[in-house]
C-alpha cells in the first residue's frame, strides 16, 4: 500500500521469470504460473485505489517515466525512428522518445489492458483474470482503449475520486527482470548498459509532468556498478 499528494492505493507487481517470492507457497505459486502460461508478457502491474483531487480527466494521467539523464548506446536516426513510431502503433497513445537528453517513455493511463472504476468495497482483490468494468465511466463499447488513447476524446471523461480504480498493464518487449528491452527482429537491448546509472520505473505522472507515484525497479547489476563508480571516486 501507498499514499501520494495524488493518489491512495496499493501498487501489485510480478514477473514472470521470478518465482523466488513463491516458492514456500504453493498455492501462490500455481497462481503465478497459470497467470503467465502461454502468455508472452513478461509482467503484470496493477494499480489500484483512488484520486485524491477532483480536477481530473483520462487526458491528464500517463503511466510510464521520464529520465533524468540521456541513454547509452541507443540507435539513432532513422531506424530507432521507425521502431519508435512501431512500438506506438502496436501501443494506442503510448509516447515513446528514447534518444532525446530526456528519454520519456509514456501511455495515457486509459492505454492499460483492463480498467476498473469500482464501488468502494466493490473493487477485485483477485488480480489473476481481471476484465473491465467501465460503465461509470462511458459508454465505450469494446473501444475502450481506443477512445481513451486519443487525448481529445480522453479529456471528455472525468476522474471520479470516489470511485476505486484498477488499472492492469502488461507487456511482452520489457523484460525486467533481465533488463533486457525487446526489439523489432527479436534484437534485446541491455538496458543495465543503456540506462546511464539510472534505474527502469513503473510510475504514473500528469501531463504537465507532476509525478502522481513512481517505483523504481532495481537491478543488481545496477547496484554494482554504482558501487564501482563510488569506489574509483574515493
Amino acid at each position: 500500500a501507498f499514499e501520494t499528494d495524488l493518489f491512495v492505493g496499493i501498487f501489485y507487481l510480478r514477473f514472470k521469470d521470478i518465482t523466488a517470492p513463491y516458492a514456500n507457497d504453493a498455492t501462490k505459486m500455481s497462481s503465478h504460473s497459470a497467470y503467465f502460461d502461454g502468455k508472452k508478457r513478461f509482467y503484470q502491474m496493477v494499480v489500484q485505489g483512488r484520486f485524491k483531487v477532483d480536477d481530473l480527466t483520462f487526458a491528464d494521467l500517463c503511466f510510464g517515466d521520464v529520465y533524468d539523464k540521456p541513454f547509452v548506446g541507443v540507435p539513432k536516426g532513422r531506424i530507432m525512428k521507425i521502431y519508435e513510431k512501431f512500438m506506438e502503433t502496436l501501443a494506442p497513445g503510448l509516447i515513446m522518445d528514447m534518444t532525446s537528453d530526456h528519454p520519456t517513455i509514456l501511455m495515457l493511463v486509459g492505454c492499460a489492458q483492463t480498467l476498473r472504476a469500482d464501488v468502494e468495497g466493490d473493487e477485485p482483490t483477485d488480480f489473476d483474470a481481471l476484465v473491465d468494468h467501465t460503465e461509470s465511466i462511458g459508454d465505450f463499447g469494446t473501444k475502450r482503449r481506443k477512445k481513451l488513447s486519443n487525448p481529445k476524446t480522453a479529456r471528455k471523461y472525468d476522474v471520479d475520486p470516489g470511485k476505486v480504480y484498477t488499472f492492469e498493464c502488461y507487456d511482452h518487449t520489457m523484460d525486467f527482470a533481465n533488463y533486457k528491452q525487446v526489439v523489432m527482429l527479436g534484437h534485446k537491448i541491455d538496458m543495465l548498459q543503456t540506462l546511464n546509472g539510472q534505474s527502469l520505473a513503473l510510475g504514473m505522472y500528469k501531463r504537465d509532468s507532476t509525478n502522481v507515484f513512481k517505483f523504481p525497479i532495481w537491478n543488481e547489476g545496477l547496484v554494482v556498478a554504482a558501487a564501482e563508480e563510488e569506489n574509483t571516486k574515493k
